[in-house]
């Protein structure tokens, strides 16, 4: 039976309404599409520690994917492509691509330096590493970078580490078309699958399509539609801004299929887009604070009861003052209460409304170079039933959550798409260098003796240590919805590493509103200086070898004496 789910049907319905002073414009497109075939690959995605020579220690995150013929099993096969990037800092690192066939046995591999950051902005170069498997293990390697026009030779040491292999398939479909006097029209969508549709070949649970509409080079509108089996009539349609003219564009369009093939399909699209006035809130980005978007383009994503960090224009009042505003100044809070308003802000992920912590203008604070509210997710804003399964199926879905802001002028921004993950492990950081919170067993600060001079110092080989993070998702027991007070133990242990040695996790507990500690020793023998330190986390089992979890970000740094 076709079904459409509740918050998709909630966000048509409000996207239907335009705010004030936004203009409304009926339109009506028909696009002919053509099917591009179902495709899928398996995604390997993983983290480790080692060496590159002479710069130093280096923490590896990496991205295998490899065609799966969906018609013949579901075992990929074929040519790999492989990104890594080595990151020596959260700032400076630099980005080797290739690809080669994965066998049984170890395999040099060619690279090519694609990308560079910090001091390696603008690197180019080559590199041949003798890889796994598995393929987080580089026994060894050598080559050359070029950064501004001085050439050094690199050797690359055993790194050490480990990944998670998904899943990923779907289809998408290409068309033409006309949408009344705006012309030529052209389109594209795209869905994944989920893990009973895989092993199934029917589409048997709900799938989420996102697509385009460009009606030139510059202008377009962006959608997302949810379908079961196959769109039923009038299936709801959210536009989730675009580009150009459209630029921050909301509104609802009706999708029915009314002629062709379900490989040729016909579809018509109509509805109202609703053109932002100026001044509306815009959403340019939605992240899990302190993560990076790497080169490899592995969605970060958000997950629940997660902080997140959204940026954009027009996100808060222009006049909000310098510091910002901050949670503990929210009536609610005095009760023990977290609050979904604070001053006139609200956050909507997927239904329910986020607790707002922070907000800052790029008016009024140089530290703000966009509008940034932080909020952290509630318990259900992640569909976290069928995410669990087909995560611990290994399969990624391409599931999406939804994040809306209203600014308190009456005018609420178009839904901006991120996606929906279990978890989205990240440390916090004292610095933009990369050094992560933590504190010694006397709840001392630990970290370098210049971070905070007095107050700060490094850890000693084999001191038990606490580090935090964030993006871990929900302990054993839950959490109570809008308490301030939040505590339990992680479903399973994390894997980390500090430097190259695996590094036991002696306790994983949520200890305040969306903050985990990890308890942990430094290894004994961990070097004097900044030891790299990388996790992998996965919910549903105890690591194993290629199904080791999320990692979290490279780049982390713990500093040792």
């Amino acid at each position: 039976m076709n079904r459409i789910a509740p918050t998709a049907f909630a966000a048509f319905l409000l996207a239907a309404c335009p705010a004030p002073g936004q203009t409304s414009v009926n339109f009506s497109a028909t696009i002919n599409y053509t099917d591009n075939a179902p495709t899928g690959f398996s995604r390997w995605d993983g983290i480790a520690n080692g060496s590159v020579a002479p710069f130093g220690s280096a923490t590896m995150r990496g991205t295998i994917t490899q065609g799966v013929n969906l018609n013949v099993g579901i075992q990929p096969s074929g040519t790999a492509t492989v990104t890594y990037e080595f990151w020596f800092n959260r700032l400076d690192g630099f980005t080797l691509t290739g690809q080669f066939v994965p066998a049984s046995t170890q395999t040099a591999v060619q690279f090519t330096i694609a990308s560079g950051a910090g001091v390696y902005a603008g690197a180019t170069g080559t590199a041949t590493l003798n890889m796994g498997p598995p393929y987080a293990v580089i026994g060894s390697g050598t080559g050359s970078i070029t950064v501004s026009g001085t050439t050094t030779n690199l050797t690359f040491g055993s790194f050490s580490g480990d990944g998670d292999a998904l899943l990923v398939a779907g289809d998408s479909f290409t068309g033409t078309g006309t949408a009344g006097s705006l012309g030529n029209v052209s389109s594209s969508f795209q869905y994944g699958y989920n893990e009973s549709t895989i092993n199934s070949s029917v589409l048997t649970e709900n799938n989420e399509a996102t697509g385009t509409l460009s009606f030139n080079a510059n202008d377009a509108i962006n959608f997302y539609f949810e379908f079961s089996g196959q769109p039923a009539p009038n299936t709801p349609v959210t536009i989730t801004g675009g580009t150009g003219a459209y630029a921050g564009a909301s509104g609802s369009l009706t999708l029915n299929i009314t002629g062709g093939s379900m490989s040729a399909p016909t579809v018509t699209f109509t509805g109202n887009i609703n053109v932002p006035a100026a001044g509306s809130p815009i959403i340019t980005s939605v992240k899990t604070v302190f993560q990076t978007v790497y080169a490899n383009n592995v969605p970060t994503g958000l997950s629940a009861n997660s902080w997140l960090q959204i940026n954009g224009t027009n996100l808060v009042p222009a006049g909000t003052p310098a510091a910002g505003a901050i949670w503990s100044t929210a009536p609610s809070f005095a009760m023990n209460e977290l609050p979904t308003v604070l001053g006139p802000i609200t956050v909507n992920v997927s239904g329910p409304n986020a607790y707002i912590y922070f907000y800052c203008s790029a008016a009024t604070d140089p530290a703000c170079p966009q509008d940034q509210i932080n909020v952290l997710t509630q318990p259900g804003a992640v569909a976290l039933a069928p995410a669990l399964a087909d995560r611990a199926n290994n399969v990624d879905p391409q599931r999406y959550a939804q994040v809306t802001v209203t600014n308190g002028t009456g005018n609420t921004s178009a839904p901006f798409l991120v996606p929906a993950q279990v978890v989205t492990p990240s440390f916090l950081l004292f610095d933009t260098a990369g050094h992560v919170i933590a504190t010694h067993s006397d709840n001392s600060l630990l970290g370098p003796s210049n971070l905070y001079p007095g107050s700060s110092t490094p850890a000693k080989p084999g001191e038990p240590i606490v580090v935090y993070g964030v993006g871990f998702g929900l302990p054993t027991s839950g959490v109570t919805t809008g308490s301030a007070t939040q505590s339990g133990t992680l479903p399973q242990i994390p894997e980390c590493w500090i430097g190259t040695t695996q590094t036991p996790v002696t306790a994983a507990v949520l200890v305040s509103p969306g903050l985990y500690a990890l308890g942990m020793n430094v290894p004994q023998n961990a070097p004097s200086g900044d030891n790299l330190i990388a996790c992998l986390y996965n919910p549903n089992s105890p690591p194993t070898h290629g199904s080791a979890g999320v990692p979290t970000q490279a780049g982390n740094l713990i500093a040792v004496q």
